[in-house]
């Protein structure tokens, strides 16, 4: 094969290019095969004049004396482009005897023109030389849709003559449009692998297509709603390949980098007009965005998601706090103007009533074109937009953030950014959405999926509004979700758990502490000229800011209001402890791990490590513990799981069954329904028979919620005022005040330093337990008949029986012979791991202890100072004795001591 250039990739022990390169035949072989594979790098440019020039040589084995090895024998060639395409497949070429004619390279072989003198074929011009051709080209498409596509746009940016060829079709300027809208929409039928390989092409021209106005013959062409379906086409065709990669949401990654790195805003302000066979461009409309400066505004936009510009811990005055964040939530409307952000207004239920301006048709806005397309859409494009949702939710994003950066509108306040017609299409989108995922959920199990998908577009999508729009129009949206979604769900665990998941998606904002306006919750007792809890306790105190104080420990109506994310979170665990439905348990543990995640994030957030930035933080989790206290009775006993797994015991099974089957005398006297004993207490209900514990409507939580559920209320505890949590424990009655002894009783159990042997008593009774259940299964098989009895019989018989050696050695081998290694995390896990568990669960222990003990010195100061010692003095010493009772750390035991020695000599003066 010859070329004119050096572009041909040579051998390795030659040059790395060259013009031409042979091949090897096999010996007195009439028809050779040529099974060489020659690797050719394209020019840039490639013109008609292109082409493949192959010459057949005769090798003369035995030449004679004087003559050439080689003898010429005759040429064929293939041009490069055909139609301005590359030739690529399988061709059969004719072979010419006489030398090519001028010019010979702009006609394929078999049709070249005639000749004077006529040109001589091998057979008369027949196909006699096989060739395949494959292009790997990041250029060329080699697909007859997209390159339609590519012509016919390239028509539109560029001044060409019409009729212009396309392939083996002449489109004309009045049939322009047309075709083009049918290249639009055969774009889904392209090859999978071309159309990966041009997908930001094939989008960017497309979302161009969607908002630029088109003027064809002196006509307005309108592509927006042919090129929307065809992206949605893609984007469902891309989701539904199984050769394509996915990330673990299930989303598309070619797409997902597509929207994070290439994806810029068209600018809708050009126009290209074409009138008669004049053309006048404004500007070339289409561009090929490099990756540089996609990656510089996609840093852009993750910078102003992550870097804060409203730092905590900076001092603000009063008269420089936010207005927009103070007045988020508040039902009395002020002028705004001139703040950077706006307010929530209180209304009904129904969505506000919003003036639907007219939609400029020639200029656009991406974001808004996009929004319109997505409410208009119908039918199998909608499903699939619904389905997909992340997608274009993640393209209305980045979309919105560029145009406020390009119009420069970051200093205009919110309520103006966007125009009244797009909030009206996004309240569409958000409740259309809303109704979809309402549908899924009475749906089987698949479409449940579906439906968890599509809520946490959903949240993230809501959760990057709060940056970009008004925060009260968001909150708004945020408000008739949850509405809306209880409307429409019967199952109450499947309501809560949904709400759940887009609240803690939410919660996970940022700037949430500023959206909860924890800044402004009053958070410091009444100032007192005394120190000590009497003067608190005197009657200059009034009883209006008593009730003040007891009134930060409820999921009052007023709080909800004023901390508005933070309270539908509180309300949702609230619905989740009280509720008893099929599978709520789920539900309760992933609500207190959602608040415990969030207060997981204050402690590693610097902006929240001075002490009076936690302080206030910790009054925004003061009702907390009023739902906590509430939901006492049902909260996981760890004291009677302790007794239940032995410890303190022999370890004898026999003495095990004996006190498991033992009643209280306690809890006898209860269910006898002793006058004495009318208050069942906590300490003593997992004692109770099931059936009785279900007929007095009490649900247990599991322990590892209980758990989490604690360390909740015990950081509450420790980060909150000290003067405002003595006087709210000042101003309780006795019968709460026990309440609270019963939650501290059961965190000294919850939190007892286990040591590392714990593992091993874990490990042994799950071993226990598995021989049980195994011995039980074995005598519910042997009750059978047939083949599972026969089995479970032979398997029973000793192994060293004479009658049963040969019926041994067919069977399979045995389980009980295998040398298992029982569920041991320990084996797992190394040495220096095992002391760092350990080390962390001691200073655990002691923390959670010591903050317990804390509790205890501020019931003490005020039951003495209240009188009422006589009532709480037992539950003090019940819950000292019970912490002296577990093992503890000599830190907190020097404490404890301590405070028994101080409440003694309180006592006893």
């Amino acid at each position: 094969m010859l070329c004119g250039e050096d572009v041909i990739f040579g051998k390795s022990s030659g040059p790395e290019f060259v013009q031409e390169i042979y091949t090897a035949i096999t010996y007195h072989n009439k028809s050779p095969d040529f099974y060489e594979e020659v690797k050719i790098k394209l020019p840039a440019k490639l013109t008609e004049k292109h082409h493949l020039l192959f010459t057949f040589y005769h090798i003369s084995c035995q030449p004679k004396q004087g003559a050439s090895v080689e003898t010429l024998l005759g040429y064929s060639w293939l041009p490069i482009l055909l139609n301005d395409r590359l030739q690529t497949g399988h061709y059969c070429l004719p072979v010419a005897l006489d030398k090519l004619p001028v010019h010979y390279s702009i006609h394929s072989p078999e049709k070249v023109p005639s000749q004077t003198p006529p040109i001589k074929w091998v057979e008369g011009h027949k196909g006699v030389f096989n060739v395949e051709v494959q292009a790997v080209s990041s250029v060329h498409t080699q697909d007859n849709h997209l390159e339609k596509f590519f012509t016919l746009c390239h028509s539109l940016e560029s001044q060409v003559t019409f009729p212009i060829r396309l392939m083996d079709q002449k489109i004309t300027e009045a049939t322009l449009e047309h075709e083009l809208k049918l290249s639009i929409i055969c774009l889904n039928s392209s090859r999978l692998e071309p159309l990966v390989l041009f997908l930001h092409l094939v989008l960017d021209k497309l979302f161009q297509l969607a908002v630029q106005p088109m003027v064809i013959a002196g006509q307005t062409a309108n592509f927006s709603q042919f090129a929307f379906e065809s992206v949605v086409a893609i984007v469902n065709s891309l989701h539904n390949s199984k050769d394509l990669s996915k990330d673990q949401h299930g989303r598309n990654c070619l797409l997902a980098s597509y929207v994070y790195y290439v994806f810029r805003l068209p600018d809708p302000q050009r126009e290209v007009v074409k009138a008669g066979s004049s053309t006048i461009l404004t500007e070339s409309r289409y561009y090929t965005f490099g990756r540089t400066s996609a990656v510089s505004v996609g840093s852009k936009l993750l910078q102003s998601r992550v870097i804060s510009c409203s730092n905590p811990d900076i001092a603000v005055t009063p008269t420089a706090t936010d207005e927009e964040v103070k007045n988020i939530m508040s039902s009395k409307p002020m002028d705004h103007s001139s703040s950077r952000m706006s307010f929530y207004v209180e209304g009904t239920n129904d969505m506000p009533s919003i003036s639907a301006s007219p939609r400029p048709s020639n200029k656009k806005h991406f974001h808004e074109e996009l929004a319109l397309q997505m409410v208009v859409s119908t039918g199998m494009v909608r499903e699939s937009v619904f389905k997909y949702a992340w997608f274009f939710f993640e393209l209305l994003i980045k979309s919105m953030a560029q145009y406020v950066h390009n119009i420069e509108k970051q200093d205009n306040p919110r309520r103006s950014r966007f125009s009244d017609r797009f909030k009206d299409d996004i309240t569409t989108i958000v409740s259309v959405v809303t109704s979809e995922i309402a549908a899924l959920l009475v749906k089987p199990q698949k479409e449940n999926e579906q439906a968890e998908k599509i809520n946490i577009s959903l949240a993230f999508f809501l959760y990057d509004l709060l940056s970009l729009m008004d925060r009260g129009f968001v909150f708004n949206l945020i408000k008739h979700y949850c509405n809306q979604l209880s409307n429409k769900l019967s199952s109450l665990s499947t309501l809560i758990s949904m709400r759940l998941e887009f609240l803690r998606i939410l919660c996970s904002h940022e700037h949430y502490l500023n959206l909860n306006l924890f800044f402004m919750t009053s958070v410091s007792a009444p100032a007192s000229p005394s120190p000590s809890l009497s003067s608190q306790n005197s009657s200059s105190c009034s009883s209006f800011q008593d009730q003040k104080i007891a009134g930060m420990f409820d999921l009052s109506a007023e709080y909800r209001q004023q901390h508005f994310l933070t309270g539908l979170l509180f309300t949702e665990l609230a619905a989740a402890l009280d509720a008893d439905s099929e599978g709520i348990s789920k539900v309760q543990k992933k609500a207190v791990s959602a608040i415990l995640s969030l207060l997981s994030s204050h402690d590693l957030d610097p902006r929240c490590s001075k002490k009076e930035v936690k302080i206030k933080i910790a009054a925004l989790y003061l009702p907390l513990v009023g739902i906590i206290l509430d939901s006492l009775p049902q909260l996981h006993d760890f004291t009677i799981s302790d007794a239940r797994s032995g410890k303190g015991r022999t370890g004898n099974p026999e003495e095990e069954q004996e006190s498991a089957g033992a009643m209280n005398q306690n809890v006898a006297l209860a269910i006898a329904g002793n006058q004495f004993n009318l208050r069942i207490t906590l300490l003593h209900l997992n004692d109770l028979p099931l059936l009785f514990l279900l007929s007095t409507g009490i649900y247990f939580i599991c322990p590892d919620t209980t758990r989490n559920l604690l360390i909740c209320f015990l950081w509450i505890m420790k980060n909150a005022d000290q003067n405002l949590i003595q006087k709210w424990i000042a101003d309780l009655p006795s019968m709460q005040l026990n309440r609270i002894l019963d939650l501290l009783f059961i965190c000294v159990s919850c939190f007892e330093y286990k040591g590392k042997q714990s593992l091993d008593k874990v490990s042994t009774q799950v071993l226990q337990k598995s021989r049980d259940v195994k011995a039980r299964l074995e005598e519910a098989l042997l009750r059978g008949e047939g083949a599972r009895g026969e089995m479970m019989k032979r398997c029973r018989i000793p192994a060293g029986n004479d009658r049963s050696a040969g019926l041994n050695e067919n069977l399979r081998w045995r389980k009980e012979q295998t040398h298992w290694r029982q569920a041991n995390e320990r084996q797992d896990k190394t040495k220096a791991e095992l002391d760092q568990e350990a080390l962390i669960s001691g200073n655990l222990a002691t923390e959670a202890n010591l903050i317990i003990l804390d509790m205890q010195e501020n019931i003490i100061q005020a039951s003495f100072a209240a009188e009422c010692r006589d009532n709480l003095l037992g539950g003090v010493l019940k819950v000292l004795v019970n912490s002296l009772g577990c093992d503890q750390s000599t830190t907190y035991l020097t404490h404890c001591f301590a405070t028994l020695r101080a409440l003694i000599a309180k006592v006893c003066s």
